[in-house]
């Protein structure tokens, strides 16, 4: 927009009506907006990260923003993205929350991230030769919790057995 305003065009959104997580979510409409540059509240403010956001708490959506991101509610509030003004140039970064399918998107994440990781236990050890044990453990894949069981795999350890679905009998597997 005109010499370091920043327009928000339409958009919509769901966003809860009370300052509560447990609060109504409504679906709304918000309307194209200037937000002006100058050195007011609420302005976009040269020389700083300004933090341009939804605001609902009247009941009405408006765009709006400010340099001090804490002042954002989480229920009746959403960012939509951060402008930096040094005089007229604006440098926009759209990094407001977009919520479609969020979980997959944050499973790849964590998945790309930090791939398969352990959490607690599942410490391998070597009990005889060529005979391990492991402790009881809980890793993660992306967003998978995988817990795994004690295990020993010496003559020792306690009796494994498998199951067949062929002829649908149990058997003990001497190791």
């Amino acid at each position: 927009s005109a010499a370091g305003n920043v327009k928000v065009n339409l958009g919509t959104g769901f966003i809860k009506i009370t300052d509560s997580p447990n609060g109504l979510t409504r679906s709304f409409n918000w309307p194209n907006t200037i937000i002006v540059a100058g050195a007011l509240p609420g302005n976009i403010i040269d020389k700083e990260t300004n933090y341009i956001y939804i605001d609902y708490s009247a009941g009405v959506p408006v765009p709006k923003a400010t340099t001090d991101r804490t002042t954002i509610e989480l229920n009746r509030m959403f960012t939509l993205g951060r402008v930096y003004r040094d005089g007229v140039t604006l440098h926009i970064v759209n990094s407001g929350v977009n919520l479609y399918n969020h979980m997959r998107n944050n499973h790849e994440r964590l998945i790309g991230v930090r791939g398969f990781e352990r959490a607690s236990g599942g410490v391998i050890a070597e009990k005889l030769v060529r005979y391990l044990t492991s402790t009881d453990g809980v890793f993660y894949l992306g967003a998978n919790k995988i817990a795994t069981t004690q295990q020993d795999t010496s003559p020792t350890g306690p009796p494994r057995y498998s199951y067949s679905l062929v002829s649908r009998r149990r058997r003990q597997l001497g190791f």
